[in-house]
């Protein structure tokens, strides 16, 4: 899978991403970001898409994985492989220090989202969805108030259920009429405040109170919204 991303890293060099200034990304804005599906990219029933905004490509990549016969979807979130450039927080370097990404915010990764699930709905059906992965560890603010909340013992669960991600997901499912019904974490590490400084945009953050953070990737199972009503009657 390294092998994978690393070509596809090499081929978005071509596209374009040499861009290191800092641009905001908005909620209402579309103009500026382009989704691409990763050409000659596909193994099997697995595809890939990537986003450009204004000329940078973004560290967060989908990975589409769909089985008709079935009728089952997988999408997840990732951050490709990146080495952290301690002189700019904006950007990535990867496996190969030529080729930049552009960091993003927890904000702007809402923000792709739907722009993802809106390209895939355009060329899929995406009622067969089944489940999200998302990462926690480069999610910079929503990081920070689930860490909080395990700092107060609160189960890993719990706390992505009552963090922002669960609601704001649900609010981007809502017009494929889907929901996110729950979460599961198959397990998680605490690390340290160098580590989250180092693969975060910082520049959008409050001073940091804490000394630990949570790195683990969260599943969402995901229903239809009239599904989940007859589960509860």
């Amino acid at each position: 899978m390294k092998t994978f991303y690393l070509h596809l890293i090499i081929i978005l060099l071509f596209i374009g991403c040499r861009n290191a200034t800092d641009k905001k990304i908005v909620h209402d804005d579309n103009q500026g970001i382009s989704i691409h599906k990763c050409e000659n990219m596909s193994i099997g029933n697995e595809e890939c898409y990537y986003a450009i905004y204004n000329g940078d490509t973004l560290n967060l990549f989908c990975d589409l994985t769909t089985v008709p016969q079935m009728n089952f979807m997988n999408i997840d979130f990732r951050d490709v492989n990146n080495i952290a450039i301690s002189s700019d927080s904006a950007i990535f370097s990867t496996e190969d220090e030529e080729i930049k990404l552009k960091r993003t915010t927890y904000n702007q990764q809402l923000f792709l989202i739907s722009n993802y699930l809106k390209r895939i709905a355009s060329e899929k059906d995406i009622r067969k969805l089944k489940h999200i992965g998302f990462p926690l560890f480069t999610s910079g603010s929503l990081n920070i108030e689930i860490s909080n909340m395990l700092a107060k013992r609160i189960n890993i669960n719990e706390a992505v259920k009552k963090s922002s991600i669960f609601s704001k997901m649900n609010m981007i499912l809502k017009e494929y009429g889907l929901e996110a019904s729950d979460v599961f974490i198959d397990k998680y590490v605490l690390v340290g405040k160098q580590d989250f400084t180092d693969y975060n945009r910082m520049d959008s953050l409050p001073n940091l109170k804490n000394t630990k953070f949570i790195d683990c990737d969260v599943g969402f199972k995901i229903k239809p919204i009239n599904e989940l009503i007859k589960d509860i009657a």
